[in-house]
């Protein structure tokens, strides 16, 4: 499935965005997994395998906040909203969700 905007698949972006500059080891098209519930969204939902190895560099990555290697690869304000414990819905006392 293409995005429309990027013109990329979801393992298209994620492949060139994270994987290629974390030189992941083992994340390939068949890590993707597309999940359809059509009552919510007519919007497939994305899942994602990783190895140990894999998954311990993105892991690293957010530790680094965002940087590999001397490089940004996810702005540093964006991990500390994915990271962050809840998301405020501007309802008094309601938390949901977690990061944005």
């Amino acid at each position: 499935m293409v995005n429309q905007e990027t013109g990329l698949t979801i393992y298209e972006a994620f492949n060139k965005g994270i994987t290629e500059p974390l030189e992941m080891q083992d994340f390939n098209e068949k890590s993707v997994i597309y999940e359809y519930e059509t009552e919510l969204s007519m919007h497939p939902k994305a899942g994602f395998k990783m190895s140990a190895r894999d998954l311990a560099k993105f892991g690293q990555l957010y530790l680094n906040n965002g940087k590999w290697n001397g490089t940004q690869i996810i702005p540093e304000e964006r991990i500390g909203r994915i990271t962050d414990d809840y998301t405020i819905t501007g309802k008094k006392l309601l938390r949901s969700g977690h990061g944005s």
